[in-house]
């Protein structure tokens, strides 16, 4: 038999845990919502993706299309750049989200009320 104690520590824990899981995905459905847009060649392409990195919408002004070698190549890199662009703002938005979540749930939510300042987590 475990002492009370231990079962304390026990029923704590899984609180915690529960308190993340909820946390992690309250952040993937905020994430999953948001939307990010990267634009380049001054609008000939536009990307969009969701806060997760999920692309999810490519659109090419009309008069970029062409079978000449050299702009194809120009768009082909314009598309590059901009799915780049769109990335790395889901990045860091994900990383945004995740730790504001992390910070609210569980230990982390109890720390931040003992003035201990989590500002630096992930960083």
């Amino acid at each position: 038999m475990r002492n009370p104690l231990q079962q304390f520590a026990l029923s704590q824990l899984a609180g915690i845990q529960q308190s993340l899981a909820e946390a992690a995905d309250e952040a993937d459905r905020e994430l999953r919502a948001t939307k990010l847009e990267s634009v380049s060649g001054g609008g000939a392409v536009r990307v969009t993706a969701n806060g997760l990195g999920e692309v999810i919408e490519v659109k090419l002004d009309p008069s970029v299309i062409t079978t000449e070698p050299d702009a194809l190549a120009l768009l082909e890199d314009l598309i590059a750049g901009a799915v780049r662009d769109v990335l790395g703002q889901a990045s860091a938005r994900t990383n945004e989200v995740r730790q504001q979540k992390l910070k609210e749930a569980g230990p982390f939510a109890m720390l931040e009320q003992f003035g201990i300042n989590l500002d630096a987590l992930g960083q």
